[in-house]
């Protein structure tokens, strides 16, 4: 459980439910952070959380996902832009979705998710072929007993897989143009920002859709080395001619980033 650093007396305090490794949950925890809105946080566990959330949602069929944001004014929010939206109308801080550039902040985040969907059902099938990456993604004290930790990690990929399906003959492929195409935009405006001259969600959204690709340090966001190392797909990358320069660039720019504007000191960020 955790809470803003600051208080803001105008707003509740929220419950934000989530996964600590997940991009979706810090995409909308920054957000929140940024504009000091005060919220617990509650974890999630693969199907052990589902009943639980879909009766506090009311949504008794369909998937439930996460992040989800239990407001205090009884609003309910399940997407990450919706809660950055949401951080936006409540908060106190500079805005990091302006209205003058809304549309473009939002593909930014449709490319961040792009790239994410496809990261992770990369790495859920790599995992599913190590048997040292099933046993990273099970919990410690079913490693007891490791046959059983990894079948059951098993299920619970196959689960992920079957809940969030990608389609794309090579997925790596839609990756890397978008990658390349968010190198050639940086180029473009000076390489500071993506969207004008400002800190927005958008450079958020990019920054977050590298932990599945090439995960940031443990100061940021802390994970186990296994899920680190399946998460981290910079050999895919590194295969075609300009995948080496790709990261290059992209990972100084996530770091000169996470230099300026992410704050470590946050309480239980873990």
């Amino acid at each position: 459980e955790r809470m803003s650093n600051q208080s803001t007396d105008h707003v509740d305090v929220a419950e934000l439910v989530g996964m600590t490794i997940s991009p979706w949950t810090n995409k909308a925890r920054w957000a929140l952070d940024h504009h000091r809105i005060p919220y617990t946080f509650t974890l999630f566990t693969p199907l052990i959380s589902v009943p639980l959330l879909r009766y506090r949602t009311g949504r008794w069929s369909g998937s439930i996902t996460v992040p989800i944001l239990f407001a205090g004014d009884s609003t309910i929010l399940e997407e990450s832009f919706d809660i950055a939206n949401y951080a936006e109308q409540k908060g106190s801080a500079t805005p990091l979705i302006p209205d003058d550039l809304r549309d473009q902040i939002a593909e930014w985040n449709k490319k961040s998710d792009a790239i994410l969907d496809r990261g992770r059902h990369i790495s859920m099938l790599k995992s599913l072929k190590d048997d040292d990456l099933l046993l990273a993604w099970s919990p410690p004290w079913s490693r007891i007993v490791p046959w059983i930790a990894k079948k059951s990690t098993t299920q619970v990929i196959n689960h992920i897989l079957a809940k969030y399906p990608v389609t794309d003959e090579d997925p790596m492929q839609l990756i890397l143009e978008t990658l390349r195409e968010i190198v050639a935009h940086l180029k473009k405006g000076q390489g500071e920002y993506l969207v004008g001259d400002r800190f927005t969600y958008a450079d958020i959204a990019i920054v977050l859709s590298f932990q599945m690709l090439t995960p940031a340090s443990d100061e940021y966001w802390p994970m186990e080395a296994g899920q680190r190392a399946s998460f981290n797909l910079r050999d895919l990358i590194e295969k075609v001619d300009d995948g080496s320069e790709l990261l290059q660039i992209l990972t100084t720019w996530r770091n000169q980033i996470l230099d300026r504007h992410f704050e470590k000191n946050l309480p239980d960020r873990q």
